[in-house]
């Protein structure tokens, strides 16, 4: 009867910067969980279920950020030369999912 949390459970790549964040959201979610169930093995089946979905959306952002990063050539200049013309309010609300998450 154990439930593993942060990157224990799901490590990704450090390219979204979500690790640590990611192990505070699981330690709330846990919390509401075990809060609402009858049962801590309910608990611990809807804290998967809630969880999985968004810890899929946060890795493949990690995945496509190694993309970005660690272009090099064309690749990398094209990047370099359009990321400063693209408006912050877009390259913000790309991450408005993230950031604006709520339980």
């Amino acid at each position: 009867r154990a439930v593993m949390v942060g990157d224990a459970a799901h490590a990704m790549t450090p390219h979204a910067a979500q690790g640590g964040a990611m192990a505070i959201e699981d330690a709330m979610v846990l919390a509401l969980c075990v809060e609402k169930a009858p049962t801590i093995e309910a608990a611990f089946v809807s804290f998967q279920a809630k969880r999985q979905p968004r810890i899929k959306c946060v890795k493949t952002l990690s995945r496509q950020n190694r993309a970005i990063y660690q272009m090099s050539g064309v690749m990398a200049l094209c990047r370099n030369l359009a990321t400063p013309s693209l408006p912050q309010t877009l390259l913000f609300k790309r991450l408005d999912w993230l950031y604006g998450w709520n339980p």
